[in-house]
């Protein structure tokens, strides 16, 4: 038996455990605790290094999650063992790497160096489950809708489908939860959701079964009292107009109109902005305006080469909304609606007012009646607020009409001072103010008149043909209490307007421009005062003025 070779093994071994003990192993190890972390959870790192020599090395550690290098602290015995604490903010598997920091080692330790480490990072995924509760709120066809599925717990993103049952037909829900839309019909509906979240340890899941109730489609009517009627092309109307709503629920509503526009077509002529407010309740509410159709926009339509009108108004609240319209047409005075437009009251003299010695019978008085249509006029004479005598006239298809006070009883003139007439009409029913005259019965002597200045428009002024104020003041002590402006045609000498105010002051509108006034003619304008017991205080001389062409500057 060769024992030659067994030999050479024993000694090979003998030498090379006598060699590892004159020369220790030297590296860098890492270890965590705890071995499996959760996110948010301090992780031990335990870095141990190991040196030939006594060492005087820098350890950086690199946590893997993008944190940088930190140091570990300076070795200066071997073996060397650092602890360091970390937190990891996002689950994942992450290399740890710790190695000398070569600028600041002078011995450096053996392999591996660096050393890594893996750690993997586990989520925290708190139980998920859905925390809407059955049934949803209801909803109604027709009108919009929205409901939100909530959950609690999971891990992010989470995601809700639809896996059973039906939604009501216009609805959808997204992967957020939110169901939204315009209900197309009515019914009660069930359905599944389920919820399914992104943990990275396992996906987690949780369903709930919902019934969501919408109600059948609200539908709403209106109706317009008058539907239609017709005005004269020759003076604004004032009517009254009445909206009815119905609906189809019997809940409270509130509707509101900001706006009433006239159209004449597609094209807006005229506007009313006076907000109407109408509650509905137990499936119906009302409310009646009074509209004015001044000329301008009876003009502005005739303009487009049309003659009908349609008031209307859009209701409209808790996103419901009701259209309502009352048709117009305009033609002539004599074919239209038996209405008032204005009136006017002066003496022969063409004045509202004259002066009368005791006991001497008064001059007639006139009443003028611009009115559209014909029909049965009602009204009264009325001295000094007590009715004197009653009015029945048929009124023909003119224009205008001329009623003049009775010669029997003739009005009384026995008492001295300051009488005050006016023509009241009570059919048709007009929103007009009703004009007054005032007669003064003078005894043997009476009272001198004081003067009133002028003011604006100066003497011999030429004005713009458009809306414009007049105005006066008095220098005297006592001052009138009441006003009577009266504006005469130069080439007639004839009254064709007068006015009763409180002020000094007085504005002709554009309706009454375009109704008394002509471009390019010459006008007289005086003021006469009354005091408090409507005797006649001050007396103005009267002002010439010219009104120029239309368009001029």
């Amino acid at each position: 038996m060769n024992i030659r070779p067994h030999l050479y093994v024993y000694v090979s071994v003998i030498a090379l455990l006598l060699f590892i003990c004159a020369n220790p192993l030297y590296a860098i190890t890492i270890s965590s605790s705890p071995v499996r972390p959760t996110v948010n959870q301090p992780v031990t790192l335990t870095i141990t290094s190991t040196y030939t020599a006594t060492p005087s090395c820098d350890i950086l550690v690199d946590f893997g999650d993008d944190s940088g290098q930190v140091s570990a602290g300076t070795c200066f015995v071997t073996p060397c063992v650092q602890v360091l604490t970390h937190t990891y903010t996002v689950p994942g598997q992450y290399t740890i790497i710790a190695g000398e920091n070569a600028n600041f080692c002078r011995v450096s330790p053996g392999g591996p160096n660096p050393a890594t480490l893996q750690i993997n990072v586990q989520a925290v995924c708190a139980p998920m489950s859905i925390t809407t509760s059955s049934p949803l709120p209801p909803g109604s066809a027709g009108q919009p809708y929205t409901a939100q599925i909530n959950i609690s717990g999971g891990y992010p993103p989470v995601s809700l489908f639809q896996i059973s049952g039906d939604l009501p037909p216009g609805l959808s829900m997204n992967t957020s939860g939110r169901i939204s839309g315009t209900p197309l019909s009515g019914g009660t509906f069930s359905f599944t959701i389920m919820a399914e979240d992104a943990c990275p340890n396992g996906k987690q899941s949780a369903q709930r079964t919902f019934s969501l109730y919408i109600d059948q489609a609200v539908t709403m009517g209106v109706t317009v009292l008058p539907s239609s009627f017709t005005i004269g092309r020759g003076a604004p109307t004032t009517k009254s107009i009445t909206f009815t709503i119905s609906s189809s629920s019997l809940g409270n509503v509130e509707l509101t109109s900001s706006i009433g526009l006239f159209m004449a077509g597609e094209n807006v002529v005229g506007e009313i902005h006076s907000p109407l407010n109408i509650s509905i309740t137990n499936g119906s509410g009302r409310i009646t305006e009074s509209i004015y159709i001044p000329i301008a926009v009876i003009k502005r339509t005739e303009n487009l080469g049309v003659a009908k009108i349609a008031y209307q108004r859009i209701f409209s609240g808790q996103s419901l909304s009701a259209t309502a319209r009352s048709n117009i047409t305009i033609t002539t005075d004599a074919g239209a609606e038996f209405r008032i437009s204005s009136t006017r009251l002066f003496f022969e003299n063409n004045r509202p007012e004259i002066t009368i010695s005791s006991n001497q019978p008064l001059p007639e008085l006139y009443a003028e009646i611009r009115h559209t249509g014909t029909g049965l006029l009602k009204g009264y004479w009325e001295v000094d607020g007590k009715i004197f005598s009653n009015v029945f006239k048929h009124i023909p298809n003119v224009d205008r009409t001329i009623i003049t006070s009775p010669s029997m009883p003739s009005f009384p003139t026995f008492d001295p001072g300051t009488h005050v007439v006016r023509f009241i009409i009570t059919s048709p029913r007009e929103n007009i103010d009703f004009p007054k005259v005032i007669y003064f019965v003078k005894p043997v002597a009476h009272t001198k008149r004081l003067p009133i200045k002028l003011v604006l428009p100066q003497d011999n002024s030429s004005l713009k043909f458009t809306s414009g104020e007049f105005k006066w003041e008095e220098t005297n002590a006592i001052k009138s209490t009441t006003y009577l402006i009266e504006f005469r045609n130069m080439i007639k000498e004839k009254a064709i307007f007068s006015a009763y105010t409180t002020k000094k002051s007085y504005r002709v509108s554009d309706d009454l421009l375009e109704k008394y006034f002509k471009p390019n003619q010459n006008y007289l304008w005086s003021v006469i005062g009354f005091d408090s017991d409507d005797e006649i205080h001050g007396v103005s001389n009267p002002f010439k003025f010219f009104f120029m062409p239309r368009n001029s500057k």
